[in-house]
C-alpha cells in the first residue's frame, strides 16, 4: 500500500484491484490491471449525496443517498434501481452492483475494501 494507492492481490501474488483514491477531487478509481484505459471512476457529489459512476468516459449509474430515508440506492444509466441498502450515510461500496463482468466473490471482496478504505479516507 502506497498513500492513497491499494493493490488487492490473490494468494499467488496475483492482481485482483487496484484502488487509487484522489481525496482533493472526491475520486475513487478502481482498476482490474496496472494500467487500464477503462478503469470505473466513482466521483462523489457532496451537495448532491452521491456518486457518479463511469467506466472510461461513459456513465454507467450512480449511487445515491437519500438522508430522510436512510438508505443509498443505486441506479443504472437508464435508471433501473439494482439495489438499496440502509446506512446513515454515503458510502461507495454499493457502486459494486454497477461494475460488469466480476464473480461473486470480486463483488464482495471490492465491496469490503470501499467500505474500509472509503472510511478511513472520507470518501
Amino acid at each position: 500500500k502506497k498513500k492513497n494507492k491499494y493493490k488487492l492481490k490473490d494468494k499467488i501474488g496475483k492482481l485482483i484491484f487496484k484502488i487509487k483514491l484522489y481525496p482533493e477531487k472526491l475520486k475513487v478509481k478502481i482498476s482490474q490491471k496496472e494500467d487500464d484505459p477503462n478503469a470505473w471512476s466513482l466521483k462523489k457529489k457532496v451537495k448532491d449525496h452521491k456518486y457518479n459512476v463511469k467506466i472510461g468516459d461513459k456513465k454507467i449509474g450512480k449511487a445515491k443517498f437519500y438522508p430522510g430515508k436512510g438508505k443509498i440506492k443505486v441506479k443504472d444509466a437508464a435508471g433501473t434501481v439494482l439495489c438499496t441498502m440502509k446506512t446513515d450515510k454515503l458510502t461507495a461500496a454499493p457502486v459494486v452492483s454497477l461494475l460488469p463482468g466480476l464473480s461473486e466473490e470480486q463483488r464482495l471482496l471490492l465491496f469490503a475494501a470501499l467500505a474500509v478504505i472509503g472510511k478511513d479516507a472520507g470518501i
